[in-house]
């Protein structure tokens, strides 16, 4: 199952800019980071480690080929999925499935880039359609309520007050807010 710890950087692999993410396969700990360019993949016994870099994928088929505000969500069929929007922007938001295996590399056949903010139209209160101030979503995060899939996340502001949004589907790498392709206000 998923467990979320945070280590500091210097006692995990020293290498990692952002939150770190450590899930448990069948046999080991893996803990996945963002890496510029790319992520960085490491094993453990242990979740509280130390880990040891399995390996550094420095290019990803997604724009910028680095994650933004990357997450990760384990399906009830225990395949996990990396949750993120691209860097630089964040503009585009992406669910890429980890090889079911060992959870030590993503499906590049199976990437989805549900959403590309283009001009920073949403739905807002009253179903109406709204422009943000800025492009883009961070914070991104995935769950599963009554067999339907949510992706949230939140306007560019840091850690100051912002609107979250939501983008729903039937099926994890489904067709997201199929009515409209934009996401609602939360």
């Amino acid at each position: 199952s998923l467990r979320v710890i945070l280590l500091p950087v210097n006692r995990t692999v020293g290498l990692a800019e952002w939150v770190l993410f450590i899930m448990k396969t069948r046999k080991k700990y893996v803990l996945i980071s963002q890496y510029a360019p790319g992520m960085v993949y490491a094993v453990s016994d242990k979740p509280e480690g130390p880990f040891k870099i399995d390996h550094i994928q420095k290019t990803l088929p997604i724009q910028n080929d680095v994650t933004g505000d990357q997450t990760l969500f384990q399906d009830d069929d225990g395949k996990a999925y990396i949750i993120c929007s691209s860097a630089n922007g964040r503009a585009y938001q992406y669910v890429i499935p980890l090889r079911e295996s060992d959870f030590l590399d993503i499906d590049e056949e199976n990437i989805k880039m549900l959403f590309y903010d283009e001009d920073g139209s949403y739905i807002d209160e009253n179903g109406e359609v709204d422009k943000k101030d800025k492009t883009g979503i961070e914070g991104n995060c995935m769950f599963k309520y009554n067999g339907n899939y949510y992706y949230t996340g939140s306007d560019l502001y840091g850690w100051n007050s912002s609107r979250v949004y939501v983008m729903q589907s039937d099926s994890i790498l489904g067709d997201y807010n199929k009515d409209t392709g934009l996401p609602y206000i939360m």
